[in-house]
């Protein structure tokens, strides 16, 4: 507890005076409190020479403070937006992406990944989702964990046509066809043959199969 520097009043530790007292010691200095319909700030605009000023300071050539090798990116020589780093957007994100990264582990994202989080999939999943009305095709549920199947498994697919890089897998027509496509529930699709494992058993079952036309 704390006493009023005026009044020696007993007051809340965090103040110095009393209300009255500091409303009286306002007053004496020339500050006043709030007062209804008074602007206590009005905006005030920039002259046009400060204007001009402010431009070329700001301007990255003209600049002594920010160098040169902060304003113009040393691998292809362009205006960089953000001059806080030595190179563009462009040329930072190739050298800290790809092989070049410093956490590249020599490609160890599997084409399957690939294809299943690029945009076109996305399309083709949304599509067959509105098609079909968010309703699973075999028990008839709506909504909840629902699951887009692959009629032809789509490991069958990349088989068949041998796709082994993500441009082949963006052009092939049949890995992006809307009718081969069903709306399951989780439960649904567990109880599918070709799910999980059981579409590499299928694989398998097909190589073979060919293998013994081919010697019969």
């Amino acid at each position: 507890m704390t006493k009023c520097l005026d009044c020696e009043k007993i007051i809340s530790s965090y103040a110095k005076r009393c209300r009255s007292c500091a409303n009286r010691h306002s007053a004496l200095i020339g500050k006043t409190g709030f007062q209804k319909g008074h602007k206590v700030w009005e905006r005030k605009h920039h002259t046009k020479e400060s204007k001009l000023k402010m431009k070329e300071n700001h301007n990255l050539k003209s600049n002594p403070y920010s160098g040169i090798s902060y304003a113009i990116c040393p691998t292809c020589n362009k205006l960089k937006e953000n001059h806080h780093k030595m190179d563009c957007r462009e040329c930072y994100k190739k050298r800290v992406s790809g092989e070049s990264s410093r956490l590249w582990q020599g490609g160890k994202t599997t084409l399957a990944i690939l294809v299943r989080t690029n945009s076109l999939y996305l399309q083709w999943r949304k599509e067959i989702m509105e098609r079909d009305n968010f309703t699973c095709k075999e028990c008839g549920q709506y909504g909840g964990k629902l699951v887009v199947d692959h009629i032809k498994p789509f490991a069958i697919i990349i088989e068949e046509n041998q796709i082994d890089t993500l441009e082949k897998a963006m052009n092939c027509d049949e890995l992006w066809n809307t009718e081969n496509g069903q709306i399951l529930c989780s439960e649904c699709h567990r109880k599918t043959d070709t799910y999980g494992h059981l579409t590499t058993k299928l694989i398998k079952s097909k190589l073979m199969e060919s293998k013994v036309g081919l010697l019969g």
